[in-house]
C-alpha cells in the first residue's frame, strides 16, 4: 500500500500516548491489523488491547499477530486459543 498525500508518519515514544494511539488505529481498521510485538501479556493492557482486536475481528478485519516467543512466554494457551478462536491469525 502506498501513502497518499494526505497521510503522514507520526513518532509514537511509549507509554499511554502508544496504547491509545494503537487502540485508534485497531478501531479504524477496515481492512487487515498486522500486529508484531516483542512483548505482549496477559495483563490490563494486554487484555484491553487483546479486546480490541477481537472486536476488529468481529468486523471482518483480518487480525495478524506475531509474537516473540521469548518476550510472551508467559502467554497461556488458553489466552491464544481466546485469540484464535476470535477469528485472529496467530
Amino acid at each position: 500500500m502506498l501513502f497518499k498525500d494526505d497521510e503522514h508518519i507520526k513518532l509514537i515514544h511509549s507509554g499511554d500516548e502508544y496504547f491509545v494511539k494503537m487502540k485508534e488505529i485497531i478501531e479504524n481498521a477496515q481492512e487487515e491489523i498486522h500486529l508484531q510485538t516483542y512483548i505482549f501479556e496477559n495483563d490490563e493492557t494486554g487484555n484491553d488491547i487483546a479486546n480490541c482486536l477481537k472486536e476488529a475481528a468481529h468486523r471482518n478485519v483480518k487480525v495478524y499477530i506475531l509474537l516473540d516467543a521469548y518476550g510472551s512466554s508467559s502467554l497461556s494457551d488458553n489466552f491464544i486459543k481466546d485469540l484464535q478462536q476470535s477469528g485472529i491469525f496467530f
